[in-house]
């Protein structure tokens, strides 16, 4: 792939009609070199939108998010891109330079992407404008740290990018994702019935909530009713509350796991992904309400309304749990994951809180 600066076959709008001018590139598939990708974003993949629009929905979707958090999401979806962080402007063979900087408005967030070109220079194409290699001053930019811009004064980072070319394969969606995560049922009532010492709602459920959320994708951890004796139709009543759509992502853990089959089951619901967690189906006890939620049917057409399922395990989890997700996913299918030394991915288990195979797996 050649790098050459060439403003005719970049998408521009002019000043008198960029409102309702629908074929753009922005200063990311610039980078990336594709005018294709129109209104590109680091890890959301990309849209064809008219300027106001995805404006709106750029704002929409990072709204309460944090400057930092929102700057580590950029940075992050860049890196889940393909892209590769490097600290300086050293040249490797097979890849070339790109540079990330921020604006400082703390509301109205933003980015721009600079390209260093096969001459030398840097160029960048800034929104709907047309492409230049030009600072404020009229001169070239050799070195993009040193650029005097008041628009986007921070300079984060510099980058690799394949000479090959990174593909996106998402769309931005204008509808915003959102994730539901439903924790396990623990054993030990006394002890979950204390907001101190209970564990079924921690484990790496509040650090997969902090790292969605830092990056765009609100997150919800519901408690639900009395979970050391779990009945469907309690845990329904609190679920049924919940904000789901086709583009919301469930994750359960353990019980919840059977939970959110049993549920999606039952309303028929589609939704973006549904992700299990160490599942758990079978359950020795004689309590007739166990036996009632451990051991429902699972619905085949789950499948057919799930855009993505995937299954995490680990090799040495507890028989009966390998034997609850071997029938979830005899019937539900997806991607199983099994990683080593994870248990039944509880906090005792794993030694961390943090979990981030599960993030990826969001992301993915």
């Amino acid at each position: 792939m050649k790098l050459i600066f060439d403003p005719l076959q970049w998408h521009s709008c002019k000043a008198t009609d960029w409102q309702s001018c629908s074929e753009n590139a922005n200063c990311y598939a610039y980078a990336l070199n594709n005018p294709h990708y129109h209104w590109a974003v680091p890890g959301l993949g990309y849209i064809k939108s008219l300027p106001q629009k995805y404006f709106a929905s750029f704002n929409e979707y990072f709204k309460n998010v944090s400057l930092t958090e929102y700057r580590e999401c950029i940075i992050n979806g860049a890196i889940a891109d393909g892209l590769i962080s490097t600290a300086d402007q050293t040249d490797k063979e097979g890849y070339y330079l790109v540079a990330l900087r921020f604006n400082a408005d703390p509301i109205n967030f933003d980015f721009d992407w600079w390209r260093k070109d096969d001459d030398g220079t840097w160029s960048h194409k800034d929104g709907w404008h047309e492409p230049t290699n030009m600072d404020a001053k009229g001169k070239p930019v050799l070195d993009p740290r040193l650029i005097e811009d008041a628009t986007y004064p921070v300079f984060a980072s510099f980058f690799l990018v394949p000479r090959k070319g990174i593909l996106l394969t998402k769309q931005f969606n204008l509808a915003k994702s959102n994730c539901i995560i439903i924790h396990g049922c623990p054993s030990d009532k006394e002890k979950a019935m204390n907001p101190e010492t209970r564990t079924y709602d921690k484990h790496w459920i509040p650090w997969t909530k902090q790292k969605l959320t830092a990056i765009g994708i609100r997150t919800e951890t519901p408690l639900m009713p009395n979970p050391w004796n779990p009945n469907y139709d309690e845990f329904k009543k609190v679920f049924d509350q919940l904000p789901i759509s086709e583009q919301t992502v469930l994750i359960g853990h353990s019980c919840g796991c059977t939970f959110l089959v049993r549920w999606l089951g039952d309303t028929k619901r589609s939704i973006q992904k549904l992700i299990l967690v160490a599942p758990w189906k079978i359950r020795p006890e004689s309590d007739p309400l166990e036996i009632a939620f451990y051991t429902n049917p699972i619905d085949v057409s789950i499948p057919h309304r799930v855009k993505s399922i995937i299954m995490f395990t680990a090799d040495n989890e507890a028989d009966d749990g390998k034997a609850g997700l071997s029938m979830f996913h005899q019937i539900l299918g997806g991607e199983v994951i099994n990683l080593v030394g994870r248990g039944h991915y509880t906090l005792k288990d794993m030694g961390t809180e943090q979990f981030p195979e599960l993030v990826d797996a969001v992301l993915k």
